[in-house]
């Protein structure tokens, strides 16, 4: 019992390292298209939320954000909404 007690415990670790890493790297992702879409001159861009492909639904935590539209300003800051989030930014289409 002890073994796989150690087992469990240091997989949560690895796991949540893993947890850590992708949020940063999600975070950092969209930092920098707004960097990119303030210097290009973009004013609104809207969410591109997550799907969960297990599921083939929309990640719950993430629905109130579908189509959302906002100033590059005001979306500093918000992606990712909750560890693991994969939402992005993206461009707001223009009808």
């Amino acid at each position: 019992i002890a073994g796989q007690l150690i087992r469990y415990v240091e997989s949560i670790g690895s796991t949540r390292s893993k947890l850590m890493v992708h949020t940063s790297i999600v975070r950092a992702y969209n930092e920098g298209k707004l960097d990119a879409y303030d210097s290009l001159g973009v004013k609104e861009v809207v969410v591109d939320v997550e799907w969960s492909i297990k599921n083939q639904r929309m990640c719950t935590a993430c629905k109130d954000m579908t189509n959302i539209t906002m100033t590059v300003k005001d979306a500093r800051g918000r992606l990712p909404i909750h560890v693991g989030c994969s939402c992005a930014w993206s461009l707001v289409k223009v009808k």
